[in-house]
Protein backbone atom coordinates (compact mmCIF):
# COMPACT_ATOMS: atom_id res chain seq x y z
CA UNK A 1 0.00 0.00 0.00
CA UNK A 2 1.46 3.38 -0.92
CA UNK A 3 1.97 5.90 1.86
CA UNK A 4 -0.38 8.36 0.18
CA UNK A 5 -3.27 5.93 0.73
CA UNK A 6 -2.64 5.94 4.49
CA UNK A 7 -2.39 9.74 4.57
CA UNK A 8 -5.61 10.19 2.60
CA UNK A 9 -7.32 7.54 4.72
CA UNK A 10 -6.33 9.26 7.95
CA UNK A 11 -7.55 12.65 6.76
CA UNK A 12 -10.76 11.10 5.41
CA UNK A 13 -11.46 9.27 8.69
CA UNK A 14 -10.87 12.31 10.90
CA UNK A 15 -12.88 14.67 8.70
CA UNK A 16 -15.80 12.22 8.40
CA UNK A 17 -15.90 11.65 12.15
CA UNK A 18 -15.81 15.38 12.91
CA UNK A 19 -18.57 16.02 10.38
CA UNK A 20 -20.68 13.17 11.74
CA UNK A 21 -20.43 14.49 15.30
CA UNK A 22 -20.61 18.28 14.89
CA UNK A 23 -21.98 19.09 11.43
CA UNK A 24 -24.62 16.46 10.68
CA UNK A 25 -27.21 15.07 13.07
CA UNK A 26 -26.72 11.32 12.78
CA UNK A 27 -28.87 9.24 15.12
CA UNK A 28 -26.34 6.44 15.59
CA UNK A 29 -24.19 5.52 18.55
CA UNK A 30 -20.67 6.83 18.12
CA UNK A 31 -19.21 3.30 18.02
CA UNK A 32 -21.48 2.40 15.11
CA UNK A 33 -20.43 5.60 13.37
CA UNK A 34 -16.77 4.76 13.94
CA UNK A 35 -17.24 1.24 12.57
CA UNK A 36 -18.98 2.47 9.42
CA UNK A 37 -16.36 5.15 8.80
CA UNK A 38 -13.58 2.61 9.42
CA UNK A 39 -14.95 0.20 6.82
CA UNK A 40 -15.38 2.99 4.27
CA UNK A 41 -11.83 4.21 5.00
CA UNK A 42 -10.36 0.74 4.51
CA UNK A 43 -12.20 0.39 1.20
CA UNK A 44 -10.95 3.84 0.15
CA UNK A 45 -7.37 2.93 1.01
CA UNK A 46 -7.60 -0.38 -0.84
CA UNK A 47 -9.01 1.32 -3.93
CA UNK A 48 -6.24 3.93 -3.85
CA UNK A 49 -3.62 1.20 -3.59
CA UNK A 50 -5.26 -0.65 -6.48
CA UNK A 51 -5.35 2.44 -8.71
CA UNK A 52 -1.93 3.79 -7.74
CA UNK A 53 0.26 0.86 -6.66
CA UNK A 54 3.61 1.36 -5.02
CA UNK A 55 6.36 1.91 -7.59
CA UNK A 56 8.98 -0.18 -5.79
CA UNK A 57 7.57 -3.28 -4.08
CA UNK A 58 8.53 -3.82 -0.46
CA UNK A 59 11.27 -6.37 0.15
CA UNK A 60 12.17 -7.43 3.66
CA UNK A 61 15.88 -7.41 4.40
CA UNK A 62 17.05 -10.10 6.80
CA UNK A 63 20.44 -9.14 8.19
CA UNK A 64 20.23 -11.46 11.25
CA UNK A 65 21.32 -8.79 13.73
CA UNK A 66 18.63 -9.97 16.15
CA UNK A 67 18.08 -13.61 16.97
CA UNK A 68 14.40 -14.35 16.35
CA UNK A 69 13.28 -17.36 18.36
CA UNK A 70 9.97 -17.89 20.19
CA UNK A 71 9.97 -16.91 23.84
CA UNK A 72 9.94 -20.01 26.05
CA UNK A 73 7.46 -18.81 28.71
CA UNK A 74 5.16 -16.77 26.49
CA UNK A 75 2.06 -18.92 27.10
CA UNK A 76 2.26 -18.49 30.88
CA UNK A 77 2.50 -14.72 30.55
CA UNK A 78 -0.45 -14.68 28.13
CA UNK A 79 -2.57 -16.44 30.73
CA UNK A 80 -1.42 -14.08 33.49
CA UNK A 81 -2.06 -10.93 31.43
CA UNK A 82 -5.50 -12.05 30.25
CA UNK A 83 -6.42 -13.05 33.82
CA UNK A 84 -5.32 -9.65 35.10
CA UNK A 85 -7.35 -7.92 32.43
CA UNK A 86 -10.45 -9.96 33.36
CA UNK A 87 -9.82 -9.14 37.04
CA UNK A 88 -9.69 -5.40 36.29
CA UNK A 89 -12.97 -5.63 34.37
CA UNK A 90 -14.52 -7.55 37.27
CA UNK A 91 -13.28 -5.05 39.87
CA UNK A 92 -14.71 -2.09 37.96
CA UNK A 93 -17.98 -3.88 37.17
CA UNK A 94 -21.23 -3.53 39.07
CA UNK A 95 -20.28 -6.45 41.32
CA UNK A 96 -17.49 -4.60 43.14
CA UNK A 97 -17.06 -0.85 42.53
CA UNK A 98 -19.71 0.40 40.16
Amino acid sequence: MPPIAAKIGMLFFISCYVMSEWVFSIQLHYLHTLAIIFIITVLLMLSISKLYPKQIPYTMVLDNKIEIIPWQNRHYYHVVLISLMALVFFIFSSYILA
